[in-house]
């Protein structure tokens, strides 16, 4: 074991934290987990993937300590994943797992441990509620610097890097991770409040279970219909992007006739096109687009353009390179 702190950016946030690579600790430190009213967990693992990776760090904060525990150093984790699972134990008098974007965490946990994560506080649909259609990053380096006035002293390391021998910078960006996750709840959770969202963000929360499972399972997909459905999409969208321009407006006029061509799919010369038939639009948003599409049967030949684009773009044939090598569905991750 070893005990490290360091100061943040700031320089005045003492991190403290304690690397635990002795498998005599876990019962001790799950013991705590179970006592807490609230635990800041996080995980780091060697892929994206559950089928194809393994966890290697588990992150905890118990609000007595923060633990970095190395899993290929004690041989497992088992005592934590009892503790955070815990089903003999009441709902109520079980600590609230806090984190981000849980349902990468659960997935995980299901997968490995068979761990479910109940009760839950998720910083990342917690701000997504919070914040619904403003343009608002949630991720976890953008809640501490946008809540918390606090900025993460080591660079991105998530996804990546975690299957060799773990360096210092290693175990300060796990411990990063969770030291501020209780703050950051508390800080959501008074918004959620205020602004009568605190119902609306439990079934945020109750969603992440089934999603995770949804996810690790994927569903059964038929290549060559697919790629049917691919080509057809294709053509469909080649159709309606010259349907769109034969008829909105080049959108530097006269200037079209001489070769300049004009790009259906840049948001610039939308506006200016729509422009030139005296259709003011603030932005190209698909739900301001909406707004209007009642009175202006061009927007709605765009949103269907769009439509088919999309699909052409995220479900074309590159989507079966999603198909998964160790459960033949498509797997989500």
């Amino acid at each position: 074991q070893r005990q490290m702190c360091i100061r943040d950016s700031r320089g005045d946030v003492e991190l403290k934290f304690e690397v635990i690579e002795d498998a005599s600790r876990l019962p001790r430190i799950a013991a705590e987990v179970r006592s807490a009213p609230w635990v800041g967990f996080d995980l780091e693992t060697t892929s994206l993937d559950p089928h194809a990776g393994l966890i290697r760090v588990v992150s905890l904060n118990t609000g007595k300590h923060v633990y970095v525990i190395d899993v290929f150093k004690t041989g497992g984790f088992k005592p934590i994943a009892d503790a955070l699972h815990n089903p003999e134990c009441e709902v109520g008098d079980r600590p609230i797992i806090i984190g981000q974007n849980l349902k990468f965490d659960q997935k995980w946990l299901l997968h490995h441990e068979g761990v479910v994560l109940w009760p839950v506080f998720d910083t990342y649909r917690a701000s997504a509620v919070l914040h619904g259609g403003r343009r608002r990053e949630h991720d976890l380096l953008s809640l501490y610097a946008r809540e918390l006035g606090i900025y993460h002293y080591v660079e991105q390391m998530g996804g990546a890097g975690w299957t060799g021998e773990l360096s210092h910078r290693h175990h300060l960006y796990a411990a990063e991770d969770v030291t501020y996750l209780p703050l950051l709840r508390e800080k959501l959770k008074d918004k959620l409040r205020s602004n009568k969202l605190l119902r609306i963000a439990l079934i945020e929360f109750q969603a992440i279970l089934p999603e995770a499972e949804m996810e690790l399972t994927g569903f059964r997909l038929d290549p060559d219909m697919w790629l049917e459905l691919a080509e057809r999409n294709k053509a469909e969208a080649a159709k309606l992007r010259k349907q769109l321009l034969r008829t909105l407006p080049h959108p530097h006029g006269q200037c079209g006739l001489f070769g300049n061509v004009f790009n259906v799919d840049s948001n610039q010369q939308l506006l200016q096109s729509f422009a030139r038939m005296g259709v003011e639009l603030e932005s190209t948003d698909k739900n301001l687009l909406a707004m209007k599409a009642a009175k202006h049967p061009e927007i709605n030949l765009l949103l269907k353009y769009r439509e088919y684009a999309t699909r052409v773009k995220s479900f074309g044939a590159k989507y079966l390179d999603k198909l998964s090598d160790y459960t033949g569905p498509v797997s989500y991750t």
